[in-house]
């Protein structure tokens, strides 16, 4: 469905590229997730998928339409969240959801019903002006939805959010996927792109060293050992065994028999570690 192939781009005047040489393919209905810090590329790559960065070297297609000639059609089958709300914030909610309805060929469906999933349906005739930053990503959210696009590029989603609502919407992206919907999550939250994403593709300083499965990362870059904690009544002891270590195997069936075995696991990489291990280095935020 997307098709990237040598990607490279430069800001004007910038002295070094912000992309370069990307390549990676993106299936129908996967949940393809940009890994990185801040200012490693993932908001520039979001803009030259939406068509806001018309010049690039390289060359991009969705939906085997050339990035470089989209047709207006294009816009009405994708649903955007940029990191940054705008709205016009002397409308209502509502208002600002059937103003951006009204510049879509097809028709769009109920906005109450949105603010309802998102929990704003109280402040449905509240001018957004006076929003939170996580109301107005909810309403962003509400805004990329819709239209029930195809394909969803969301930058930094759950940004501004609490925990609880950061689960709802894990929940309605999950959702999406179900339809059939393609999703590219842009983030520097691990454990957003870990409970949902497809493929992982790290991004540092404009390019992308690792796609892969979350779990086929953690599996590569982790240690095949196994943690055990034994506690005999009298102490309580750590006990680390590799899995090629058959000699220490009866370490764990002797616990089990005898009823010391507290914990017991695998101890495969957290996906922050493997970021750090390929990258060099940290994720913030």
């Amino acid at each position: 469905m997307i098709r990237v192939e040598n990607l490279s781009y430069t800001y004007p005047r910038g002295l070094s590229p912000a992309l370069s040489d990307l390549s990676f393919k993106i299936s129908p209905g996967e949940i393809f997730g940009l890994i990185g810090p801040s200012g490693a590329g993932k908001s520039t790559l979001q803009k030259l998928l939406t068509g806001l960065l018309p010049t690039f070297e390289g060359s991009m297609t969705i939906w085997n339409y050339d990035m470089h000639r989209l047709p207006r059609s294009f816009y009405n089958m994708i649903g955007v969240v940029f990191e940054t709300a705008d709205f016009y914030e002397k409308l209502t909610a509502v208002e600002n959801l059937e103003f951006f309805g009204s510049l879509y060929k097809q028709t769009t469906g109920d906005p109450m019903y949105w603010l309802e999933r998102f929990g704003l349906i109280e402040a449905a005739h509240q001018r957004v002006g006076s929003f939170s930053k996580g109301m107005k990503m909810r309403l962003s959210l509400c805004r990329a939805l819709q239209h029930e696009p195809q394909l969803l590029l969301l930058d930094e989603p759950t940004s501004g959010l609490d925990p609880s609502w950061s689960v709802v919407v894990k929940d309605i992206l999950k959702e999406q996927q179900e339809k059939g919907v393609t999703i590219v999550l842009s983030t520097h939250h691990m454990s957003v792109a870990q409970d949902i994403c497809d493929q992982l593709a790290f991004i540092v300083d404009g390019a992308i060293p690792v796609i892969a499965p979350p779990k086929q990362l953690q599996l590569l870059y982790g240690q095949k050992r196994i943690s055990l904690t034994i506690n005999s009544g009298e102490e309580r002891e750590e006990v680390v065994v590799a899995f090629d270590d058959y000699d220490r195997h009866s370490i764990i069936t002797e616990a089990l028999q005898a009823g010391t075995l507290e914990t017991i696991h695998s101890q495969e990489a957290s996906l922050d570690d493997v970021f750090i291990h390929v990258t060099g280095r940290k994720l913030d935020g």
